[in-house]
């Protein structure tokens, strides 16, 4: 029986590691810097393994212009709604106390209920 020819996904070229590890002067400790996207890790922290890593993250809220500004507002709208009902539940219900005072009244004795 014939073996079957190489699959063209197993001849593909493997991308060059963007990450190069740097020695900071200062600490003399060790950071991996992303070539491509300009990232750094924290000193000490390992080589990040995950492809999307490598690749520069995609612009939340629908990529731009005005419909991602739409989605972006709608999208805050229903979080903070959400968040004032997640506090009304654990806080209870915000009350507000209004007084309404007379401005016209005497100086003298506020409490003193109007004349007939």
């Amino acid at each position: 029986s014939k073996t079957p020819p190489p699959s063209k996904a197993a001849a593909a070229p493997v991308p060059a590691d963007p990450w190069k590890e740097v020695e900071d002067p200062n600490t003399k400790q060790k950071y991996w810097w992303n070539t491509t996207t300009n990232e750094t890790t924290a000193l000490g922290a390992p080589k990040p393994t995950t492809p999307a890593a490598a690749q520069p993250s995609a612009v939340a809220g629908g990529g731009g212009g005005l419909m991602g500004a739409l989605a972006d507002g709608m999208a805050w709208g229903v979080g903070m709604s959400m968040a004032n009902r997640m506090m009304d539940g654990i806080m209870g219900p915000r009350s507000m106390e209004v007084v309404h005072r007379d401005e016209n009244a005497p100086a003298g004795d506020s409490a003193a209920p109007p004349e007939p």
